[in-house]
């Protein structure tokens, strides 16, 4: 889920948002421009408890998509990422 927003003028920004996962330890965030044809770099590391991310480096009439990394382990120790 994205939200975007920006009010009375101020820096437009865009919020993320995805569900709770208990076995999510930490998370990468990478974006692109939706007409690039390869992510940039990693934009944010974090706790994998955290449910959402706010982007305020973004314009207004630009076109983005987020790629979110898990670093994860299940209930019996087995470590694995996920896109």
């Amino acid at each position: 889920m994205a939200t975007v927003t920006t009010e009375n003028g101020l820096q437009p920004a865009i919020t993320i948002s995805w569900p709770a996962n208990p076995n999510n330890k930490e998370m990468a965030i990478f974006r692109k421009r939706k007409s690039a044809k390869t992510w940039e770099d990693q934009i944010a590391q974090i706790e994998g408890s955290v449910l959402s991310f706010t982007d305020n480096n973004v314009e207004i009439g630009t076109a983005y998509e987020y790629w979110l990394v898990t670093n994860s382990e299940d209930s019996n120790g087995k470590k694995y990422s996920a896109m």
